[in-house]
């Protein structure tokens, strides 16, 4: 790293107040080398006050995706993603955006987010009354997550928590695209702290819905009596996602490598740059 301006200054700072650097116009300035050591790349540099005392930052590194530049509609969403260890992308350089989310796939990025960390999903545990062990020799819940599986534990974690049962009382369908509506019911679980939390009525800006017989829905395709109507307006009334349109959601369509990061970054409240 090269150190281009190693001064700053914040001008005078009221009690309890914060103040950047740019209302003086003096910053710090440092410069990343020229040869990217790893997909995910921080820097950490140490500021000295002159009061003596003196704090680390942690700084990302952009430009971590040749297929998510700086101009892509999802790019602090996906570097987001990539600097909080939910995902490394799709390949060594690449993120793959536009790709369809698995429901194996899914299930990573959601226990990753859940857990606060790869790290933190443990290999065995109890989903309802079966219990689980992901290693050699081991057993699984689902006959088509077999337990030596990378993605076996997150599937399982998922499970335990209450956020998919899978897609059949015995499998997961590792392999089978996710789409928004299913989406926005693992989404929904998981802000509000369970499915039982999730009200059936409430406002989507200043629109009132009911997702009830004989209610009303803020979305033309999605009716007031399908299973996942108070899961779509609860994520539209946290500000998770706004529809496909003004007046769609487009509960049948996929989710998008793209779609997700936007989704995960709002749902778990992920930050690429602070204290």
């Amino acid at each position: 790293v090269t150190i281009l301006d190693a001064s700053a200054s914040y001008g005078t700072i009221a009690v309890g107040a914060t103040q950047s650097c740019s209302a003086t116009g003096d910053c710090y300035q440092a410069q990343p080398g020229s040869t990217r050591p790893a997909t995910h790349w921080d820097l950490t540099l140490t500021e000295t006050l002159s009061t003596g005392s003196s704090r680390d930052w942690i700084l990302h590194v952009g430009d971590s995706f040749t297929d998510v530049p700086e101009s892509h509609l999802f790019y602090s969403f996906v570097e987001t993603l990539l600097h909080s260890g939910i995902t490394g992308g799709c390949a060594l350089d690449r993120y793959c955006p536009g790709g369809t989310v698995t429901r194996a796939q899914m299930a990573i990025f959601l226990a990753r987010g859940m857990a606060g960390g790869d790290g933190n999903i443990l290999p065995t545990g109890i989903v309802g009354t079966c219990a689980y062990d992901c290693t050699a020799g081991g057993v699984s819940c689902f006959n088509d997550v077999p337990p030596t599986v990378s993605y076996c534990r997150h599937v399982h974690y998922l499970a335990s928590q209450g956020i998919t049962g899978g897609c059949t009382a015995t499998d997961y369908c590792p392999g089978g695209t996710v789409t928004r509506a299913q989406m926005a019911i693992f989404l929904a679980r998981i802000l509000a702290g369970g499915d039982t939390n999730i009200p059936p009525s409430g406002m989507f800006g200043s629109c009132p819905y009911d997702c009830t017989s004989g209610g009303t829905s803020c979305f033309s395709d999605v009716p007031p009596t399908i299973p996942y109507c108070r899961h779509v307006h609860y994520l539209a009334a946290q500000g998770v996602t706004g529809g496909c349109s003004a007046t769609e959601y487009c509960p049948k369509g996929p989710n998008t490598r793209g779609q997700m990061a936007v989704f995960l970054v709002r749902t778990f409240g992920l930050i690429l740059y602070g204290p």
